[in-house]
């Protein structure tokens, strides 16, 4: 059952509230240079970097800074949704323009740098970036309309991959053995590496001939995710050998990002249903993040571009065009619920002394004015024992075997509730026939075994109601505050 922490306002004015506590915002309003965001990176300083569309930003946790790419002839203004960027193997953040220039941050003098240009090295002016990818060798994978091209710094070494050519790759991930994964229109091509240095095919699966194109890729524990422009994700077992949609879990769509959240979880972007955080094991879907403008915490945008995940598994998500939404899936949600003047559909009282989850993951609040049933899947309100000449007030819960819903009162003994009917019985201690009655009518604690109920209390003893018969036994032991269980024959 997913856990909750329920705040209860002992005061009037205010309806009831769900507040989501895992979101956070940052837009033009606090410094980011566009509300189109395309891209994120952490660098290995701990600052997180956005491509948006009026320059690349840096963020500090406090203060946005931004930077603009230029040379000793030109200076970029804008940075259209092609502009890729990446963090190096050894925490530089490099940016290619789809112009075929790469810059790199440098540290020293704050500030990037053009390091190389593939269109002058290949001198080819129609040259067109679409991604690129680092591999575990620090070498830079270039996936271009001219074909794939790969370019080692250290060497200065620039060559075409030509197994690939004429197959017009779009995206790639390595994964722990060292293979290489590459996409395209329709295949996922495996490819290994030769003693010399070379590249050859190992394996070519199809995947599907309406998929748009392979847009990106995560490898995670011998399967393959395969985010695809027109039909979703689809997963490649390189242990069974078999492809497989995530259809009808994640919709027909555009997916711009996939990455590893922990162990457990996968994250997926899609451009246009919003996020979805998926099981890593089964791939169902767990949580669904969406916009919804009647919600004040959510997604501001439904056309997610890209997505980080940090050291501390909060996500920031960047969007089409209302900044970056920053999330943290692990925090709780917290529930505000409180009486508001003239609507039944809320808290019966402000003065709250019991809360209570049954068995159907409704909530039992007991209150100075009788007690409130939250119903949390038709997300109604429920009041019981209000109205009454003497108030009665709830103290205590707890729910039987068979369903009921006990609750304990200041004075007025116990109340057995039968859920289904709505039928109310009330136990009260009878001086007339001590023997025939429960202990206490001040019952502070309340628990239910297998075929029993136990009621304790101030100014009595406990008192053993067993379910099947309806007998009581009465035990001398006073002053019971809360009784819980220790051990399979013992209570305390």
């Amino acid at each position: 059952m997913k856990s909750q922490l329920f705040i209860l306002l002992l005061f009037f004015g205010f309806a009831p509230t769900l507040y989501s506590q895992g979101f956070s915002y940052l837009n033009v309003n606090n410094g980011l240079s566009s509300n189109q965001v395309f891209q994120v990176e952490k660098d290995s300083s701990g600052f997180i970097w956005f491509a948006t569309y009026n320059g690349i930003n840096r963020y500090d946790g406090s203060y946005v800074k931004d930077y603009l790419l230029s040379n000793d002839s030109l200076v970029y203004g804008n940075y259209p949704s092609y502009t890729q960027m990446a963090v190096n193997n050894w925490g530089v953040v490099s940016v290619t323009m789809q112009d075929g220039k790469v810059f790199e941050y440098n540290k020293q003098i704050d500030r990037f740098e053009q390091i190389f240009d593939i269109r002058q090295q290949l001198n080819s002016k129609h040259l067109l970036v679409y991604s690129f990818y680092y591999d575990r060798q620090g070498r830079m994978w270039i996936f271009s309309n001219k074909g794939v091209y790969i370019f080692n710094k250290a060497t200065g070494e620039l060559k075409e991959l030509d197994v690939l050519k004429n197959h017009h790759p779009t995206c790639m991930v390595q994964n722990d053995n060292g293979n290489y994964f590459i996409g395209n229109k329709n295949f996922l091509f495996i490819l290994g590496a030769k003693r010399n240095g070379d590249f050859y095919v190992q394996h070519q699966i199809a995947i599907g001939e309406t998929i748009g194109k392979v847009q990106s890729l995560l490898w995670r524990q011998n399967k393959v995710y395969i985010g695809t422009a027109e039909k979703g994700v689809f997963v490649y077992d390189t242990k069974r050998e078999t492809v497989y949609s995530l259809f009808p879990e994640i919709p027909y769509i555009s997916i711009r990002s996939l990455n590893i959240v922990d162990d457990d979880r996968i994250v997926v972007g899609t451009d246009g249903s919003g996020l979805y955080i998926i099981d890593a094991e089964t791939n169902l879907p767990l949580i669904h993040y969406d916009a919804d403008e009647n919600i004040g915490n959510s997604l501001t945008s439904n056309a997610i571009y890209d997505v980080l995940v940090d050291e501390n598994n909060c996500l920031w998500v960047t969007t089409f065009s209302n900044g970056v939404n920053i999330i943290d899936p692990l925090l709780m949600q917290i529930s505000v619920y409180q009486h508001v003047l003239n609507e039944p559909n809320s808290l019966i009282n402000n003065q709250v002394h019991a809360v209570f989850e049954d068995s159907d993951g409704d909530l039992w609040i007991g209150t100075n004015n009788g007690l409130s049933c939250y119903q949390t899947h038709s997300k109604r309100w429920k009041h019981y024992l209000t109205g009454q000449k003497r108030k009665v007030v709830i103290i205590s819960f707890c729910q039987d075997k068979q369903g009921n819903i006990w609750a304990g009162s200041y004075g007025m003994g116990a109340y057995r509730i039968n859920k289904k009917n709505g039928k109310i019985d009330n136990f009260q201690k009878d001086e007339t026939a001590p023997d025939l009655s429960i202990n206490t009518n001040y019952v502070y604690s309340l628990y239910a075994d297998d075929e029993t109920v136990w009621i304790g209390g101030l100014w009595g003893g406990i008192t053993r109601y067993n379910l099947s018969n309806k007998s009581l036994q009465l035990f001398d032991i006073e002053s019971i505050g809360e009784i819980e269980k220790l051990d399979e024959n013992t209570l305390l």
